[in-house]
């Protein structure tokens, strides 16, 4: 189960409030400066806005969603389970995306980070890196690399505003949605990076989206999503109606694996 990660307190929560509905702390250079596409293994199509029907962005911070150190070193598993049968949601939930035969006028994107170790599949074009975040396309059922950031750092406000820059510039489409895929702790943030132990305030994710969308002379997405607990609250929903026309959330705690992404 995704864990209610109670690190903050009722002055953090003030703060972060009052943090969220400023909209400050932003200022971005171009996506160049921070990402390098991978060439090798894709075949670097440009897309126009007539040509996709649907983008979807999946922003998946592994961290111990994916691996739990102290689970394996401690033994903690319910007796009779493995590593691969108790670890690894992220990859349970790619495995599930790969699943899918995703029609060629719509693209899903990925970015994974946030782990300190990634489970591994034949389905990716090359393994998940511990420690670059990396950009994928799911294309032909197949996990395949075309861009990575400078940053080993998911809790980065501008690794978030890189991702959507990103999406939005390459894979420009009739409609895009955003999913935010991790633990949640409602108004204490989401997507807590095991590597840099930071994670994403609820004023990051507002400022990144905002900026990313502004940059492309979008005002909205058509829906952000949370993959995680706790984020259906009246307080994100309302700084989020300025930068989606709908939220997709949980008032309550997810499984491990979060969404069923093979009943799409």
């Amino acid at each position: 189960m995704k864990k209610l990660l109670k690190i903050f307190t009722s002055i953090i929560t003030l703060f972060t409030t009052v943090i969220m509905m400023t909209g400050c702390f932003s200022d971005y250079d171009d996506y160049d400066s921070y990402i390098t596409e991978e060439t090798s293994t894709h075949d670097n199509t440009s897309y126009n806005d007539d040509v996709l029907d649907y983008t979807i962005m999946i922003y998946m911070c592994g961290s111990s969603l994916e691996w739990d150190q102290e689970y394996h070193d401690n033994n903690k598993y319910i007796p009779g389970y493995t590593d691969e049968e108790y670890q690894y949601a992220a990859k349970k939930d790619l495995l599930e995306i790969l699943s899918l035969s995703i029609p060629d006028n719509i693209k899903i994107i990925v970015e994974t980070g946030g782990a300190t170790k990634w489970g591994t599949s034949n389905k990716y074009s090359q393994p998940i890196s511990p420690t670059h975040l990396q950009i994928w396309e799911v294309k032909n059922k197949r996990l395949n690399l075309v861009a990575y950031e400078n940053s080993n750092d998911m809790g980065y406000e501008g690794a978030l505003y890189n991702f959507v820059d990103y999406g939005l510039k390459k894979y420009p489409a009739k409609q895009t949605g955003l999913i935010l895929w991790d633990h949640g702790a409602g108004i204490g943030g989401v997507c807590f990076d095991d590597n840099s132990r930071n994670y994403l305030a609820n004023y990051e994710i507002y400022n990144a989206v905002k900026d990313a969308l502004e940059a492309h002379n979008k005002t909205k997405l058509d829906w952000i999503g949370y993959d995680a607990c706790l984020m259906n609250v009246a307080d994100i929903a309302s700084v989020n109606a300025e930068i989606a026309n709908y939220m997709i959330a949980s008032q309550e705690s997810e499984a491990g694996t979060g969404w069923a992404y093979d009943k799409w």
